[in-house]
């Protein structure tokens, strides 16, 4: 049984992954690789198929810390922000990073966890805080560089790489396309070869290679950074009413659109508006201090309000009524 210092070449992984996407289905079983090879770390997989988040973090923190990243070059942080911005109240459930000399240390993936047997909403919110994660990064730290990207259901895992400018991420393991699917993500003990293959691999390249960049079919065709465009669009009539008011607003916007969240409005108390965004996050907001606004996607200019809270993050939404479900 192969112990923390050893991996297996890489050159089998190039051929096979690089040049041919994976489908589940067809990927073998490995059995002459395996993560969970002592008991410490058959404890904390245990832990993680039946407790939440934060043992799937810890799993999955001890795995790569002890087999894969290990020496003084490299970083493990949970609850990081995704860029140095002092007031970014946004976390990451892991990031490691890379010492390539003694100046400041690269970012070279970020892992967003769920517990084991999340819901398909969770793991469309998963992927969609991981693509989040990163375009914020790229944008903030101005990288033009891909970076690796991991989510994570309790033990099962996938990887995937975020190019800037990309609507969404592109999967690398396994490579067939497709979001939020639960049979795509790849167990620790069952499939333990082919992930220690996939992160072998990028411990060694530590900016995913351009070959992997648009030589393969897209997870979505269709999404921006808040997940789906909402279709809650107001009628004609609100619609060109809200129009004259974006057109004279003076709101002031911290971040560009494609960092904006939508939020959409379920109740009204009092003089709070409380909505939730694509990740299922509740809001209480002020009504008054909703903004008329422009929004732009695929290319067309659209009305809006925008919420810009404390923190500076936005929001946005089609209509301040409450939707009725």
């Amino acid at each position: 049984m192969p112990t923390d210092s050893v991996v297996p070449p890489v050159d089998k992984f190039e051929t096979n992954y690089a040049n041919h996407p994976s489908h589940l289905p067809t990927m073998s079983k490995l059995g002459e690789s395996t993560i969970i090879s002592d008991g410490r770390r058959r404890n904390l997989y245990d832990d993680a198929r039946v407790k939440d988040e934060f043992a799937t973090t810890r799993f999955w923190e001890y795995i790569f810390q002890k087999q894969f990243f290990p020496g003084p070059n490299w970083v493990l942080s949970s609850q990081q922000p995704p860029t140095l911005a002092v007031d970014h109240l946004r976390r990451v459930d892991l990031t490691i990073e890379h010492f390539s000399s003694q100046s400041n240390p690269q970012t070279v993936l970020f892992m967003e966890a769920k517990k084991h047997g999340a819901p398909e909403s969770d793991i469309r919110a998963v992927e969609t805080q991981a693509f989040d994660a990163s375009m914020q990064y790229s944008y903030y730290v101005q990288n033009p560089h891909p970076i690796w990207v991991q989510t994570c259901v309790g033990t099962s895992t996938r990887f995937w790489i975020y190019s800037p400018g990309d609507d969404f991420l592109t999967a690398f393991l396994p490579g067939a396309f497709g979001q939020a699917d639960q049979d795509k993500y790849l167990d620790a003990d069952e499939f333990g070869g082919d992930i220690i293959r996939a992160v072998t691999y990028i411990a060694r390249h530590h900016i995913p290679p351009n070959k992997f960049i648009g030589s393969r079919t897209p997870s979505v065709s269709t999404v921006n950074s808040s997940a789906s465009e909402p279709p809650q669009s107001p009628s004609s009539a609100a619609r060109t009413k809200l129009e004259d008011l974006a057109a004279a607003s003076k709101a002031p916007i911290p971040l560009e659109e494609g960092f904006w969240s939508y939020m959409e409005i379920t109740s009204e108390v009092g003089e709070q508006l409380v909505g939730y965004t694509h990740q299922g996050v509740e809001v209480n907001t002020p009504k008054k201090d909703w903004w008329p606004h422009w929004r732009t996607s695929a290319g067309a200019k659209s009305a809006c309000y925008v919420y810009i809270a404390p923190s500076r993050e936005v929001y946005y939404t089609w209509k301040l009524e409450p939707i009725m479900h």
